[in-house]
């Protein structure tokens, strides 16, 4: 287009207003300005319009507070720090541990005395009770009786004595319990013995007399019962041997009720066979023929000598032979005969 097309209303300047309105000044872009050493008076909706304005033109942003809102925005927390459990579990761990490790600390306790080491006459009361207690704790006689004798020595005025009494009787009480142990496994000896261990002139001492008494009652009912079936058994009365028998079964005492009832049953059964030996011997013996006399001689022979009826076998075998010869003249045979 040629200038002659340009109508004339058209001016020269306005050609240039595009070009002007590229140059605008800084004041008609930006609004007014301040001077450097001005104090700063603008307002902040108009910096806020202008950073929008700048962002969706793509223009940078000088700010500081930009900035750094850039780089935190970039920087990204590990996935676990952001998770609730993490965090509730933590919080949970945390007053858990504290507590544990306080209650630890108030309940922990001071060094304990090496007792082997300590030098009694000087030991203080404490120290003996503490040591005899630790003694007691292994259930020995002979740590019984030195838990006593380590706390016995104390004055009847000292603070602690009501309570040394009740450990003396409890430990005396144990060593009664030991030697109930060797009573109920046969040894009434024994028993007797270790309950005599335990001092005389502590005020348990008291129940080491009513429990021997109360042993031997028991071993000597037994005993009366046990010699009673045996009796009974010599004589061949097996009905009244099996009753004094089943009374062992009620003694209070696991030896005699146990071991020495098996053993009497046995005794009781063998010698009733042996019993029935000697019964049928004397029914032989009875029939007045020599042969018969002779079987009945071996079948009483034949008793063994453990047996209960042995001394009366021996007694039956020279009436068994007296009666050979009594019906020796009668019989007509060969001296010899009796014996084929």
């Amino acid at each position: 287009m040629t200038e002659r097309d340009i109508p004339d209303s058209w001016s020269r300047a306005s050609g240039r207003e595009p070009d002007q309105n590229k140059r605008l000044s800084r004041t008609e872009q930006f609004g007014e300005t301040q001077p450097f050493d001005a104090p700063a008076t603008g307002s902040n909706s108009k910096s806020v319009k202008r950073r929008k304005k700048n962002h969706r033109e793509g223009l940078p942003i000088n700010s500081n507070s930009e900035k750094t809102a850039q780089l935190s925005s970039t920087r990204k927390w590990p996935r676990w720090m952001k998770s609730w459990t993490f965090w509730l579990v933590l919080l949970m761990l945390i007053p858990g541990s504290v507590g544990f490790l306080a209650m630890a600390m108030l309940l922990k306790l001071p060094t304990a005395p090496n007792c082997p080491s300590i030098f009694w006459p000087l030991a203080s009361a404490s120290v003996r009770l503490h040591c005899a207690q630790l003694a007691a704790s292994k259930q020995t006689v002979k740590d019984l009786l030195q838990a006593i004798a380590l706390v016995k020595q104390l004055p009847q005025d000292h603070p602690l004595h009501g309570e040394i009494n009740r450990f003396i009787e409890e430990w005396s009480r144990d060593i009664l319990k030991l030697a109930d142990e060797s009573f109920q496994t046969g040894n009434l000896d024994e028993a007797i013995a270790t309950a005599q261990k335990i001092p005389s002139d502590v005020a348990a001492y008291k129940l080491v007399d009513e429990q021997i008494e109360k042993w031997q009652s028991i071993w000597s009912k037994a005993e009366a019962t046990y010699n009673g079936a045996i009796a009974q058994v010599k004589e061949r009365r097996w009905q009244s041997a099996f009753m004094l028998s089943a009374k062992m079964l009620r003694v209070d005492n696991q030896y005699w009720a146990g071991t020495k009832y098996d053993q009497l049953n046995r005794l009781i059964a063998t010698a009733r066979e042996d019993g029935d030996k000697l019964g049928k011997a004397e029914n032989l013996a009875n029939s007045k023929v020599v042969d018969k006399l002779l079987e009945a001689i071996k079948l009483a022979q034949s008793i063994g000598q453990e047996s209960y009826i042995y001394q009366k076998a021996q007694e039956a075998i020279p009436t068994f032979g007296r009666k050979i010869l009594d019906i020796w003249p009668l019989c007509q045979i060969g001296p010899t005969a009796g014996y084929r």
